[in-house]
């Protein structure tokens, strides 16, 4: 696949918008919509990806892009923790870790609480939709395969995502935020537009 700049300015806008977000900048307050964005971008770049070899191939490419800059950032923040921390702190640090080397930061931040919550320390609480994206690379050969030369059910599946998380944010905003069933249908709005929308649709084996 060539490189798309058109993809990375949307890329560099959706993390502006979440940083922007943070920075409680006037104007920006719904700015974590950013990621969002990123997860359907996401799900239309592994759409077209994943064409390109085998299923191993696919999980090759992704963790040689993700796993080093990745673990980095757990090992660093460890490290400048165990030095400037309090232990309560510094234990929370460890929990995220752990969680963070399995590639499932989104689901021990649902055990702990809710993302817009100041009561915990959370250096790591970025990491939570790195998760999600690892999740669903897990999921994207069976799925994919699964799906692709099937438009009526890729588009009834992320209906039926998006409508599950509609019910459930009302019961439970934060498992719908943070688990992967329930955000499966931005990754899937991504690789419907990336199937049926682009220049080169999908061609019938």
């Amino acid at each position: 696949m060539q490189f798309r700049e058109d993809i990375q300015v949307l890329r560099g806008v959706s993390v502006l918008f979440v940083l922007l977000f943070h920075l409680n900048i006037f104007g920006f307050q719904s700015g974590f919509l950013g990621v969002d964005a990123f997860f359907v971008i996401s799900g239309y770049l592994m759409a077209l990806l994943f064409d390109e070899g085998t299923p191993l191939d696919f999980y090759i490419r992704r963790f040689r892009r993700l796993f080093p800059a990745y673990a980095l950032t757990v090992v660093s923040t460890l490290c400048i923790a165990s030095l400037i921390t309090i232990p309560t702190d510094f234990r929370q640090v460890v929990d995220q870790s752990l969680f963070a080397s399995i590639f499932s930061s989104n689901i021990g931040f649902w055990l702990q609480g809710d993302y817009f919550s100041k009561a915990e320390f959370n250096p790591l609480l970025h990491l939570w939709s790195l998760g999600l994206e690892a999740q669903f690379y897990l999921m994207v050969p069976l799925l994919f395969l699964l799906l692709k030369h099937r438009k009526p059910l890729t588009i009834l599946l992320a209906l039926f995502s998006l409508v599950t998380c509609l019910v459930v944010a009302s019961i439970s905003p934060k498992t719908a935020f943070f688990h992967i069933p329930f955000r499966l249908w931005e990754f899937l709005l991504g690789a419907i537009v990336a199937w049926y929308f682009t220049n080169t649709p999908p061609q019938h084996p």
